[in-house]
């Protein structure tokens, strides 16, 4: 997204630059994760607790290196 809100307040997370979406995943990526070790789901037994957090994980990981490498992109090409 070329042009997107790079200062101030943007509620909307699709109106971000990418440099901010970047930010904005590793923040929330840092606040979630080390909750959902500790979360424990009743109907769930350990090992599926783990696939879930696997994935949660996996997840954060994937968009932060696709928001970061579309940043240097957007860096690149002004």
């Amino acid at each position: 997204m070329k042009g997107g809100v790079d200062k101030g307040f943007c509620f909307s997370y699709w109106k971000l630059s990418y440099r901010r979406k970047f930010l904005r995943t590793l923040w929330f990526g840092l606040l979630v994760i080390p909750v959902a070790l500790f979360m424990d789901v009743p109907f769930l037994g350990r090992v599926e607790e783990g696939i879930l957090l696997l994935i949660a994980i996996g997840t954060f990981v994937a968009q932060a290196i696709y928001t970061y490498v579309s940043w240097q992109n957007e860096k690149r090409e002004t």
